[in-house]
């Protein structure tokens, strides 16, 4: 599975999948976004909890759910003020981002280029925590999903909404 679908999904969903299959054991591995793609595309998983686009003349797959992409700001952050910020005002502005093993690094990248921003990548990590932690510092603006900056509020931090609604991150499960 995804880094973070398991904390979208929680105890609940491994609960619920434990009881509908009692006799089935799940083994849950989390792996960067392109990892878990490719356990599944070289059969080392029988089901994965991806994000898309997924090739489905090469898998079956099932909606779960989708979550956008936000930012998270420390209060004192010029930026704090608006209720959306567009990519332009990201401009050379030192940016925390997942790293290159992740889709949302991909998806920034293309979005930059597009509108012909250049941000600067402060830090490419892994961890959400991280990221957050360094716009609590008020270092950086950290680019995160709006289910994890909610589901790891900081003090001194507020989550704005990219003014283009439309950059969602949506996870499937694939098999």
């Amino acid at each position: 599975t995804s880094f973070n679908v398991m904390q979208y999904l929680g105890v609940a969903f491994i609960r619920d999948f434990q009881e509908a299959y009692p006799n089935i054991m799940p083994i849950i591995i989390e792996y960067p976004d392109g990892t878990a793609l490719q356990s599944l595309n070289e059969e080392d998983v029988e089901i994965a909890l991806i994000p898309g686009p997924i090739d489905i003349s090469i898998f079956s797959i099932e909606y779960l759910f989708s979550s956008h992409y936000c930012l998270v700001i420390h209060k004192s952050h010029p930026l704090a003020a608006k209720k959306s910020v567009s990519y332009h005002d990201l401009h050379e502005l030192p940016l925390a981002i997942r790293g290159r093993e992740f889709s949302l690094y991909g998806e920034h990248q293309n979005v930059f280029t597009q509108h012909g921003i250049a941000p600067n990548s402060m830090i490419e990590t892994s961890s959400y925590h991280l990221i957050h932690r360094m716009a609590a510092a008020n270092m950086c603006v950290a680019a995160s999903l709006d289910y994890v900056a909610c589901d790891d509020p900081q003090p001194d931090t507020i989550i704005v909404p990219l003014e283009d609604d439309d950059l969602v991150k949506t996870i499937y499960c694939a098999k």
